[in-house]
């Protein structure tokens, strides 16, 4: 505050002191009827008086805008961007979220302006959370991941098939969409061994899953009538 000054009754005020106030201009000063006060101004209030500081508002104070963008493994933040944005002072921030792949932000908590530019204004941005379904013939599994986090695929095993891949080759780390990957196979191939249980044997051959077997030899023994191939004896 300035010191007091002394005036002379009808006489004008003479150079008056400019005050200073973080985040406001200085504009004029006015009595305590309103009037507009400077230095040619005629005194004529006929007692001690207080002359009152009129300011205006900086329309370009600083203000800080953090964006924090959730981390993979835990629900805690990590800053990813910093900007200085600007406002009229003690007016309330108007802050819009950034456009992150694979995030989506939270409610703006907004923030009064201060004179000093301490403001800040946080921004929390979640992971979207997507699904992947994975088709293992007959089963179906479905895992839940985070954007960005690492996937980890399935072994793709069925009784009587071989995997020969998935249909798509699945990323690394999960996109920012749900995804559907089927697992491709083909009949697996065995060898059977023809044992003749007392009779020839007749080697090997080789069949495939679910199809039919291919012609077999013959086994022979004497005094026998060979009447067929069996799983069983």
């Amino acid at each position: 505050m300035p010191d007091p000054i002394q005036v002379t009754y009808d006489m004008t005020y003479g150079t008056l002191p400019v005050p200073t106030y973080t985040g406001y201009r200085f504009e004029r000063w006015v009595d305590e009827y309103g009037r507009t006060v400077n230095a040619t101004t005629i005194v004529n209030i006929p007692k001690d008086h207080t002359l009152i500081a009129v300011w205006v508002p900086e329309d370009s104070m600083p203000f800080t805008v953090k964006h924090m963008l959730q981390n993979i493994s835990d629900n805690g933040y990590t800053l990813f961007d910093e900007e200085t944005r600007y406002g009229q002072t003690d007016t309330v921030t108007a802050v819009e979220a950034n456009s992150y792949e694979g995030f989506t932000a939270k409610t703006v908590a907004q923030v009064n302006i201060n004179g000093d530019g301490s403001a800040v204004v946080e921004i929390y941005y979640d992971r979207n959370i997507h699904t992947i379904t994975w088709n293992i013939k007959s089963e179906i599994q479905t895992q839940s991941y985070r954007f960005g986090q690492v996937i980890d695929v399935p072994v793709a095993t069925c009784a009587g098939y071989t995997f020969v891949g998935w249909d798509m080759t699945p990323p690394a780390t999960m996109p920012d969409r749900s995804l559907t990957i089927t697992a491709q196979w083909k009949e697996a191939s065995y060898t059977v061994t023809l044992n003749g249980n007392g009779g020839t044997d007749a080697g090997t051959v080789t069949v495939t899953y679910n199809s039919e077997y291919p012609v077999l030899p013959d086994s022979s023994r004497t005094g026998y009538t060979f009447a067929g191939w069996f799983t069983e004896a």
